[in-house]
């Protein structure tokens, strides 16, 4: 059974090993690097829920009771909609729906909010994460950028109407 949660600051340590094991297994996919990430204090995980209020949300999907995926969205200065900042499902739980579920829930927070639109970014060249965010009717706005923690790679800016 697949059940999303939207994560408080008693969960940090659930993110935290998800967030690692995304770092170390997909480095191009994410702004932040594995050497930043593993070696941060708890202070540095916590933040998230101690500066945020209802501007954000993160929320861990779980396969029949297990720590499957995450993603986080929050609303940020840059743009005038919310951002999905970072999305991963553990390799082994892929195919089980749980991505589709997390990237759902999302957009029932950013609806719920009164958001009429909600953008993501995708490394180039990602073509699985890319194919999941089409089929949730997100389109290319034709917009590139280098991705911070690797320039050499760009990342390609989607988005979609609520």
């Amino acid at each position: 059974m697949i059940e999303i949660r939207r994560t408080t600051l008693d969960d940090w340590q659930t993110w935290k090993a998800l967030r690692l094991n995304a770092l170390r297994l997909a480095p191009t996919a994410y702004g932040e690097t594995y050497a930043n990430a593993a070696g941060a204090d708890d202070h540095y995980w916590h933040r998230w829920w101690l500066e945020r209020g209802d501007d954000a949300v993160r929320s861990i999907g779980y396969l029949d009771g297990v720590p499957a995926g995450q993603i986080a969205c929050a609303e940020v200065p840059e743009f005038t909609e919310p951002l999905i900042l970072a999305m991963w499902v553990e390799e082994d739980m892929r195919g089980t729906g749980i991505a589709g579920a997390l990237v759902t829930d999302t957009l029932d927070w950013a609806r719920a909010k009164g958001f009429p639109r909600i953008r993501l970014g995708v490394t180039e060249g990602n073509e699985t994460a890319r194919k999941l965010y089409l089929r949730h009717g997100f389109t290319s706005l034709g917009e590139f950028e280098p991705l911070h923690s690797h320039p050499d790679l760009r990342i390609e800016w989607m988005a979609r109407d609520l």
